[in-house]
């Protein structure tokens, strides 16, 4: 075979395929820059979803800060509610305290006007003896002219006799303002010192056993006084012993003495009434136990041996002054 004419293949084909040398050289770049811009904008995006998962998580916070904000609000007005709950209350408390000095000092004043125009009306009419305790509600009869020596009557010609006669009559005067009567009975005093049918207003109560008791005199309209608990008949002797009988017997005797002398001179006394429905007036003997003087002097013994009319104001319950406040 002739070998003339024979060209080889590749010197024919070399422009060709340095074409597509360059078209795969421009793919690959073209693929590189779009990894490029994907990763670019992979990139891009993870930062956009951390900022939205951020702000997502700032507003989850945020949320449970509005949330514990709202929580302490309510805690605050919660705990402001029972401030202004407590305050009420503590001003309730006051006003009521307040209320109980007011009603103390009144029935103190009450208590004292009592014991003193006992005193002065005896002592205008020359009657001795007497020593008016106006602070504590006392009047007090001292020395042997009351009583004879050891001795509980009281004959009518003594000066006790007399002397606790006209402090019946004067304090059955004195305290009818301060203290109930049987509507029941007021007929039967038709005479007495009390002339004018006057009640005081709402004075009126009922007892449990169906009376109707109400304070009655004249001028007792004027005011609400407070209303005597007690008018006690207290005996008292010093130390020294009696042949017989013990001290505490005699100075029980001496003030039965003294209270059977004065209701049997003015019966309305048995007749006046606390708030509960007892008779105010009673009596009793402390003997030697309760001195207010020393028992080594004569001058000592004689102011023991004495009697004592003590008057005891009657004290409001809590109920009674708790109600009005309650309502307001």
């Amino acid at each position: 075979m002739s070998r003339r004419g024979y060209r080889p293949p590749a010197e024919v084909d070399s422009g060709e395929g340095s074409y597509f040398i360059s078209m795969t050289d421009i793919l690959v770049g073209l693929l590189f820059i779009f990894i490029i811009l994907v990763v670019f904008f992979a990139i891009l995006v993870a930062q956009e979803n951390q900022e939205i998962k951020d702000q997502q998580n700032q507003a989850e916070r945020l949320q449970t800060v509005l949330l514990d904000l709202a929580v302490m609000q309510q805690k605050l007005k919660g705990a402001e509610d029972k401030k202004d709950q407590i305050q009420k209350e503590l001003n309730k408390t006051n006003a009521m305290y307040a209320e109980l000095a007011k009603g103390a000092e009144k029935r103190e004043r009450d208590r004292a006007s009592v014991v003193q125009g006992v005193f002065q009306s005896l002592e205008d009419d020359g009657l001795k003896g007497i020593m008016p305790l106006a602070e504590k509600g006392i009047l007090r009869f001292t020395g042997d002219g009351t009583f004879a020596s050891s001795k509980w009557e009281l004959p009518e010609d003594s000066e006790g006799f007399l002397l606790f006669s006209a402090v019946a009559e004067r304090l059955a005067e004195r305290i009818a303002c301060f203290a109930y009567r049987d509507k029941a009975d007021l007929g039967l005093f038709a005479n007495s010192f009390i002339t004018t049918e006057k009640f005081s207003e709402g004075s009126e109560i009922k007892t449990d056993d169906g009376r109707t008791l109400v304070i009655y005199g004249e001028g007792c309209e004027k005011s609400k006084n407070a209303i005597i608990q007690n008018l006690m008949i207290e005996g008292h002797t010093d130390d020294i012993p009696m042949r017989g009988m013990d001290n505490l017997e005699l100075s029980a005797r001496r003030a039965l003495s003294v209270y059977r002398l004065m209701v049997e001179k003015t019966p309305v006394l048995s007749r006046y009434y606390n708030i509960s429905g007892e008779p105010i007036i009673s009596f009793s003997g402390y003997g030697e136990d309760r001195p207010v003087e020393t028992n080594s002097t004569s001058l000592g013994r004689s102011s023991n041996r004495r009697t004592d009319i003590r008057i005891v104001m009657d004290s409001p319950k809590i109920a009674d002054i708790e109600g009005p406040f309650t309502a307001q």
